[in-house]
């Protein structure tokens, strides 16, 4: 398959992904305020990952699997591989869906975050998102015990291997993200890596894909 029939299949399957989501009547504009809608939405689009590309607060991205409840409070997690080994957690204040008719390469989803309190796992520590190995169900440590494998020693002083249900866990602590068509030309452009609709509003950001979208059809 070519790279432009990639293009042309994968915005058709987005196109028909929103079609299914919205029951054959794609609107402009859609907002969900729960946790319960936000977590359906992001497991529709989710059902083939290579369809999506989800893009971080603080730059880069990755194709999103799925979601689920977090057992901390207000929160879920994403996932951004089937493995589950790792998941990200952020606090949604909403979901925003965007679209301009068509074309629909240039609908996208928006999830704003409410502000998440880091761990405490490291001191003094600011940024906008932390890294950590949950050892179990919300028990934080350190990022580097999930690269070294083992976590503590038994009574003779070997090393205890990381427990089966351990997981790398990325806690955002404020931002928003973005997910369009992975064959979508904001995907396409390298440099919307940057991270630049977490500098911006959503009213903000939606008139700079309005404008790219008229932009696309001259």
């Amino acid at each position: 398959m070519s790279l432009e029939e990639y293009r042309k299949q994968n915005l058709v399957q987005w196109e028909q992904t929103l079609s299914g989501l919205f029951n054959n009547n794609i609107p402009e504009q859609a907002v969900w305020g729960n946790p319960e809608g936000i977590i359906n939405v992001c497991n529709i689009i989710g059902q083939d990952h290579n369809l999506n590309h989800t893009f971080f607060p603080t730059g880069g991205g990755l194709d999103l699997y799925g979601a689920g409840y977090s057992a901390e409070h207000e929160c879920i997690e994403l996932y951004f591989s089937d493995s589950g080994r790792s998941a990200d957690i952020i606090k949604p204040d909403h979901m925003l869906f965007q679209s301009f008719n068509a074309p629909y390469e240039w609908a996208y989803f928006r999830i704003e975050l409410k502000p998440l309190n880091p761990s405490g796992v490291y001191k003094n520590y600011n940024d906008v998102r932390e890294e950590l190995t949950e050892i179990t169900r919300m028990h934080y440590v350190d990022r580097t015990y999930w690269d070294a494998g083992f976590y503590g020693h038994d009574e003779v002083g070997n090393e205890l291997p990381l427990p089966k249900e351990s997981r790398v866990i990325t806690r955002w602590f404020s931002g928003s993200l973005v997910i369009f068509a992975k064959a979508s030309t904001y995907n396409a452009l390298g440099d919307t890596y940057d991270g630049r609709h977490s500098k911006m509003s959503a009213e903000e950001f939606r008139e700079y894909i309005r404008k790219a979208a008229e932009q696309s059809k001259r």
